[in-house]
């Protein structure tokens, strides 16, 4: 009686002998595939890295008026956020706007104008022309921190200008600057995601070819390979299905380190925000129903806690004031302003001058960032954490 290996060597040594063409030939296939998506991934979509390799790199930074900081690096602020350069008298491919690493991440919109052999005077987009569109930088993502420039032949002079308000951006201020660079040698990423990628598409494409062996499968006489085939697509839809969901759900606004990664500082808003045990469920009145979101919300002054929890808020508008409203309710404490935007007192706590002659009011931000206007303006989504404190008045 055989063994249990000779059975597998001998099962091994058949299927060997049928199908060892077969294999060979998918094999040679996968490692070509292999071979194009490599090829695509070190010199296609790194094109910028052998592109600039001969750039030579301008450094801007000593021309920089901005103020500095204590590390020798230059900061951005409120009112002076404009880096203007003159009589340059170069080519330029590229600006490289180096931030510092270790800042909170944000997305900072960038405006860019220069003159050159065809412009005499900064131009924006006008109906006869085409000026330079805002370009979106993250603080903490370094590729996006170039921006590739076509021009008319040399630069003359160049303006660099943080886009605020006026251009339908928000700046959260100070913004820290290592440096300023033309034609800077853009990093070789090697990204595995993307190579995975298109590694993916390429294996598709192979195995739905024409004259595939894949068309050729009967499901009355292959059920096996039919059923395993059935199984990996319902499993591929479920896959993409999931992330949809995932991605479409209640993540908007909330950074992590794969999602929304543009703002993401290295800190969990789950770690950053404990949530507290109270719940509530309120119903704007006259809204029409249609739209339910469950918001974190926490108010308190000092070290008294009066709501700590979330709130299932069904509104026309989810905004800030509904949400803190119906905390309100739910703890059976007095208020007054919450609906208007502006409090005035919750519970025993009201804004104005104390005893020490200091003023207390009521603030409040959302995911962790102040908000400088009414909380009626305020809208909120799915999972975001609303935070009221009541706090002494302090001028910077």
């Amino acid at each position: 009686m055989p063994t249990v290996r000779e059975n597998i060597a001998y099962a091994s040594e058949h299927f060997m002998l049928i199908y060892r063409s077969t294999l060979v030939r998918v094999a040679r296939a996968v490692a070509l595939l292999v071979a194009v998506a490599l090829v695509l991934e070190v010199f296609v979509f790194n094109m910028n890295y052998f592109t600039s390799a001969n750039y030579r790199t301008i450094n801007l930074s000593d021309q920089l008026s901005l103020a500095k900081s204590e590390d020798g690096g230059y900061v951005l602020t409120d009112v002076d956020h404009v880096m203007e350069f003159w009589n340059l008298n170069t080519e330029v491919h590229n600006i490289e706007l180096a931030f510092r690493a270790d800042q909170p991440a944000q997305l900072v919109s960038v405006k860019i104008q220069f003159t050159d052999e065809a412009h005499q005077t900064y131009f924006d987009s006008t109906e006869y022309t085409m000026g330079v569109p805002l370009v979106d930088i993250s603080t903490k993502v370094r590729a996006s921190q170039y921006v590739n420039l076509q021009t008319a032949g040399r630069v003359e002079n160049l303006r660099i200008e943080i886009a605020g308000e006026d251009a339908g951006a928000q700046v959260s201020y100070p913004i820290y600057l290592d440096g300023v660079y033309l034609n800077a040698h853009r990093p070789f990423a090697f990204n595995g995601w993307r190579f995975a990628g298109v590694l993916t598409i390429l294996l598709v494409g192979y195995a739905f070819r024409p004259k595939s062996a894949i068309y050729r499968i009967r499901i009355v006489e292959n059920p096996r390979k039919s059923k395993a085939g059935i199984i990996f697509t319902v499993a591929v839809e479920v896959a993409l299905m999931a992330t949809f969901l995932f991605y479409g759900s209640n993540l908007v606004g909330v950074a992590t380190a794969s999602y929304n990664y543009g703002s993401w500082d290295g800190t969990s808003l789950v770690n950053t925000f404990e949530v507290g045990g109270d719940t509530a469920e309120y119903t704007v009145e006259g809204s029409a129903g249609w739209t339910t979101e469950t918001v974190n919300i926490k108010i308190s002054a000092g070290d008294d806690v009066l709501y700590n929890g979330t709130v299932t808020l069904t509104s026309d508008n989810i905004l800030a004031s509904e949400v803190t409203y119906a905390a309100i309710v739910e703890a059976g404490i007095s208020q007054d302003g919450v609906l208007s935007g502006f409090i005035n007192s919750i519970g025993d706590y009201t804004a104005g001058t104390d005893a020490e002659g200091s003023y207390m009011f009521w603030g409040y931000e959302v995911n962790g960032k102040y908000v400088p206007f009414a909380c009626n303006q305020m809208p909120v989504l799915d999972g975001d954490y609303i935070e009221w404190t009541f706090q002494r008045y302090t001028e910077e």
